[in-house]
């Protein structure tokens, strides 16, 4: 390579010294790794020197909220709540649960959190619990992980001393107002399929509703949840409610399924399956689309009146972009049966929708999965109601 001449290479090394006062290493060395401050609190507690442990807890108190909970271990999170414990400081421990969640609870830490129960009281618990709720007040989920919440209620249950049964009933008591206040709201949100039926519900976490309450035998609990899913205005849609009772069957015997006072809503699906299926199918004439549409402006209006109408199935409908806009937008939301498209002529452009025969295609399949599912209930009647308990009766308006 005759023309290339040679080529140096050069190497830069920098260090830095960092020095702190010797009564601030372990706030110092705590903000960089919360575990390593954990573990230095475990092992003076361990070594009985409990006041040295609370002067040094109360040092991370200052960052504890930005970098505690950047620890996402389990281990972790089950050696912060025995450290807690240990530390006989109900105020202390409180701060240094707070900046985490009850979503850090795990099966492997519910014996260490009975423990702090145990210790602190219900009070303490109940502040506990509600300063966790603030960190997710804006989130649409439960406080705690369904699957968890029937496990914490037994593990409460057999704590030695009487709140925890207490603190276990309290709990259960906010999970079921919070899954009711997301429920009223979700009944206002579009949703995909012509029928209600077809929104999505979370079936596990109400299963743990059931579950938690039958284990601390809160019957009360229990059966004004099943009074709300239940009640015309807050009720499960019907499709959903029997897809409820199939889960429930899947994963318990007979017995367990009775043991979660399930009769209400027994009698309630099936009532209302053979008031459905004794009404006539739809006739091929019959082009009316049912849709509880939210917005009650002007132009929802006469599109409903439009989707009701039995013979009409196309509608030409002048109107102006933002309009058009309106109507594209409440027929996607609500995935109703009709295309909608725009004739770009005249002034304005005229807007035409269309019914599809989708409308019927869809009617006859939930009509046949509701006879399935009727079918099934019946079958399985045994395994929700105590054999004394008459044949469920239809019910009245």
């Amino acid at each position: 390579m005759g023309n290339y001449g040679n080529t140096v290479d050069r190497w830069y090394h920098r260090a830095a010294v960092v020095m702190w006062p010797k009564d601030r290493d372990f706030a110092v060395r705590a903000k960089l790794s919360p575990a390593w401050a954990i573990s230095e609190l475990a092992a003076l507690l361990k070594q009985g020197a409990t006041s040295a442990a609370r002067d040094k807890a109360s040092s991370l108190l200052p960052f504890w909220k930005g970098t505690g909970p950047e620890e996402r271990s389990a281990v972790f999170f089950l050696k912060l709540l025995k450290v807690a414990a240990s530390l006989d400081d109900s105020t202390l421990a409180h701060d240094l649960l707070a900046p985490f969640g009850a979503h850090r609870l795990g099966i492997g830490s519910l014996t260490a959190f009975t423990s702090l129960v145990t210790r602190y009281g219900l009070s303490w618990s109940k502040q506990v619990f509600t300063t966790w709720s603030e960190h997710q007040r804006y989130t649409m989920a439960p406080l705690i992980e369904p699957k968890l919440l029937p496990r914490l209620c037994e593990q409460l249950l057999a704590a030695p001393v009487a709140h925890g049964r207490a603190l276990a009933i309290w709990l259960l008591e906010q999970e079921v107002a919070s899954f009711e206040q997301r429920h009223r709201a979700a009944l206002h949100v579009p949703h995909a399929g012509l029928a209600p039926d077809n929104a999505a519900h979370r079936h596990d976490e109400l299963l743990a509703l059931l579950d938690g309450a039958t284990t601390v035998s809160a019957g009360v609990i229990r059966e004004g949840l099943v009074a709300f899913l239940t009640t015309p205005a807050t009720a499960l849609p019907l499709m959903s409610a029997g897809e409820l009772l199939m889960e429930c069957r899947k994963k318990r015997t007979p017995a367990a399924v009775r043991a979660l006072g399930l009769h209400r809503l027994y009698h309630h699906v099936v009532g209302l399956l053979e008031q459905t299926l004794a009404a006539p199918e739809r006739s091929p004439d019959d082009w009316s689309i049912d849709v509880p549409l939210q917005c009650k402006c002007e132009l929802c209006a006469a599109l409903s009146a439009f989707l009701r109408d039995r013979q009409r199935r196309e509608y030409p409908w002048p109107l102006a972009k933002d309009r058009r806009q309106h109507i594209h937008h409440m027929l996607d939301s609500y995935d109703v049966p009709v295309t909608h498209v725009t004739t770009r002529r005249g002034s304005p452009y005229t807007l035409v929708l269309t019914k599809q025969k989708a409308l019927f295609e869809r009617a006859g399949a939930l009509r046949k999965r509701q006879k399935a599912l009727l079918s099934w209930l019946k079958k399985e009647r045994s395994s929700f109601l105590a054999f004394s308990e008459p044949s469920p009766a239809l019910p009245t308006e």
